[in-house]
C-alpha cells in the first residue's frame, strides 16, 4: 500500500503519490467489490458479539490496544449490556479517528526525534552523530534531503526521500535505551552508505524494513491493506487531492521529517463506497484506560479524547 510513503518536495513526487493512492484503491475494489463494503469497525464489533454468543457467554470482558481500543469502545457502544470488564491501552480520540488521528502522529514523532537527538548527542563519543541535539537532527534531515537526488543504496534497493522518512518513523520514535542504541546504529550505517562507503553486516532492523517496504505484492510500500480497508470503511475523507496537498504544505516547517508521512493523500480519497454512519461514542460503560504521554502512535491528547467520550472510564497516565 502507499500509506506512509512521503511525496517528497516536488510536484512530480506529489503527483506520483496521488496516482499510487488512486491505483491502490482501484486495485482493491476491482479485486474485492463484494467484500470491501462490509469491512468496517461496526461489522467487526458484530463479529465479536457472534463469538461471545458462540461461547455461550452472557457477557464478555475486553482488552484492546491501539486500534483495538476503538474497536472495544465501539463494541461497548453497540452492546453495552453484553460487556463486563473493559481495558483500553493507548486509545485514539473517536472524534479524530481517521485522517486527523494520523496527522496527530506527526508532531509526536518529531518530538521523539528531538528526544533521540538529545540522547545521541550525549553518546557522541560512541556514534559520532553530532555533539548537540541540533547537529543530530540536522544529520537526519540532511540524509533525507540528499536522498532526493542521490538515493542511498542498501543492497539491491535504492532508498530515496519517499522511503527514508518511513525508516525514521519506525526506528527513531522509541523511548528505551535499547531502541535508541538500535536507531543510532542504523543511522551510522545510513550515513556511511550515503557517503559511498561499504557497510558489512547491514543492521537487522534495516534489512527487515527493506523487506517490508520493497517486497510487497505491488512493490509500493508496507502492507497496511487491512488497516486502510477498515479506516476507509469507517470514515469518509475528502476526494480532492489538493486538499491533502494543502495540509502537507501547511506542515512543512513544523514537521521537517514527518510532514510527508502524516499529511499525505490516502487511498481513502478514492474509496468507492459510502462510509457508514459514524458511531458517536458517548456512554457510561465502566472502563480502565491506560495512556502514555510519550506515545507517538496514539498520542496522549488523542487518549484524552477517548476518556472524554467514554464517560464511565478511569484513566491511568503513564
Amino acid at each position: 500500500m502507499t500509506w506512509m510513503r512521503s511525496p517528497g518536495t516536488t510536484d512530480e513526487g506529489w503527483n506520483e503519490s496521488v496516482a499510487l493512492a488512486r491505483e491502490a484503491a482501484d486495485t482493491c475494489w476491482d479485486k474485492y467489490p463484494d467484500y470491501l463494503p462490509h469491512i468496517n469497525t461496526q461489522n467487526i464489533a458484530r463479529d465479536l458479539d457472534v463469538i461471545r454468543g458462540a461461547l455461550d457467554q452472557e457477557k464478555a470482558s475486553y482488552f484492546g490496544w491501539s486500534y483495538g481500543t476503538y474497536l472495544g469502545a465501539t463494541y461497548a457502544q453497540m452492546f453495552p449490556d453484553r460487556i463486563d470488564r473493559v481495558v483500553l491501552d493507548s486509545a485514539p480520540d473517536p472524534k479524530k479517528y481517521g485522517y486527523e488521528m494520523f496527522q496527530d502522529m506527526g508532531p509526536a514523532n518529531e518530538k521523539a526525534i528531538d528526544g533521540f537527538s538529545q540522547w545521541a548527542a550525549e553518546h557522541n563519543s560512541t556514534y559520532a552523530l553530532g555533539s548537540t541535539p541540533a547537529e543530530v537532527r540536522a544529520l537526519i534531515e540532511k540524509l533525507i534531503s540528499d536522498a532526493a537526488t542521490t538515493p542511498i543504496q542498501i543492497g539491491d534497493h535504492a532508498v530515496d526521500d519517499h522511503v527514508l522518512p518511513f525508516l525514521m518513523y519506525v526506528n527513531g520514535t522509541g523511548d528505551t535505551e535499547k531502541e535508541s542504541e538500535a536507531f543510532a546504529q542504523v543511522l551510522v550505517q545510513l550515513r556511511d552508505l550515503a557517503a559511498g562507503k561499504t557497510v558489512e553486516n547491514i543492521h537487522p532492523q534495516l534489512t527487515g524494513l527493506m523487506q517490508a517496504w520493497f517486497q510487497t505484492e505491488l512493490g509500493t510500500g508496507p502492507d497496511y491493506a487491512g488497516t486502510i480497508a477498515i479506516v476507509c470503511g469507517d470514515v469518509s475523507m475528502p476526494s480532492d487531492p489538493q486538499w491533502y496537498r494543502n495540509k502537507l504544505e501547511e506542515h512543512r516547517d513544523d514537521q521537517p521529517i514527518f510532514a510527508g508521512t502524516h499529511n499525505t493523500i490516502m487511498p481513502c480519497a478514492f474509496w468507492r463506497s459510502e462510509a457508514p454512519t459514524r458511531i458517536d461514542i458517548d456512554n457510561n460503560v465502566p472502563a480502565l484506560q491506560i495512556q502514555a504521554t510519550g506515545d507517538t502512535r496514539t498520542t496522549y491528547d488523542e487518549g484524552l479524547g477517548m476518556h472524554e467520550a467514554m464517560k464511565g472510564s478511569r484513566l491511568v497516565t503513564v
